[in-house]
């Protein structure tokens, strides 16, 4: 279901067709806070579920060592910088300026880069390029959603009930004279089924079978 459909969805477990008590920017936020909660389940067993494997192309500036890294980074992979048509790997390191055999030399040293580590929301090289290189960093990205009404929630298809069922609870806190029961009870049926699903996919792809 696109979010308009989630939404909709809602408004029927609420009985209110449309906009009126609960305006759609105010389900529209449960239906974020509950899709969250799913992608937490999914992510906890399958860490890796949402991620894909993005390039980010970037030249290095001769006297630059640090270089912002993309929004929605959320692990390293592997950089390479480009010498004479080549791609070539960086090993990864943890240095600081305050190490006391190698923190002075790759903090200040100029040539080719070797090596890279990320720190906070950058990428610093080392030695610091001595001139314009091609670098590429490999990394996996959290896949964002739920951008506007025709977004998709990125869960499996079947969980979409349990994102309008988890937000229409939440709206219904508003209201007291709704009996959330059968939605709380539908609910948690398909959180364990989720958990169920997910644990099943993990062992598949590890090889290994699970008795749920």
């Amino acid at each position: 279901m696109t979010r308009l459909q989630l939404r909709h969805r809602v408004r029927q477990f609420i009985s209110e067709p449309t906009a009126g008590y609960w305006s759609d920017d105010e389900l529209n936020n449960h239906l974020d806070s509950e899709n969250f909660v799913v992608n937490t389940i999914i992510s906890h067993i399958i860490n890796d579920y949402f991620s894909v494997i993005m390039s980010f192309p970037t030249l290095a500036n001769a006297t630059s060592r640090s270089y912002d890294l993309p929004n929605g980074f959320r692990f390293m992979r592997r950089v390479t910088v480009t010498k004479d048509g080549v791609p070539i790997p960086l090993e990864s390191i943890r240095i600081s300026p305050s190490d006391p055999v190698w923190g002075s030399y790759y903090w200040l040293t100029n040539g080719t880069p070797c090596y890279y580590s990320v720190r906070g929301g950058g990428i610093d090289l080392f030695p610091i390029p001595d001139a314009v290189y091609s670098i590429t960093v490999f990394y996996d990205a959290a896949m964002q959603t739920f951008v506007d009404d025709t977004s998709l929630p990125l869960s499996p298809e079947s969980f979409s009930e349990m994102i309008a069922l988890g937000a229409a609870i939440r709206a219904a806190s508003k209201d007291p004279k709704i009996d959330i029961r059968w939605m709380v009870s539908n609910y948690n049926t398909y959180r364990q089924t989720l958990i169920n699903e997910m644990e099943i996919r993990k062992a598949e792809q590890e090889g290994v079978y699970v008795k749920l």
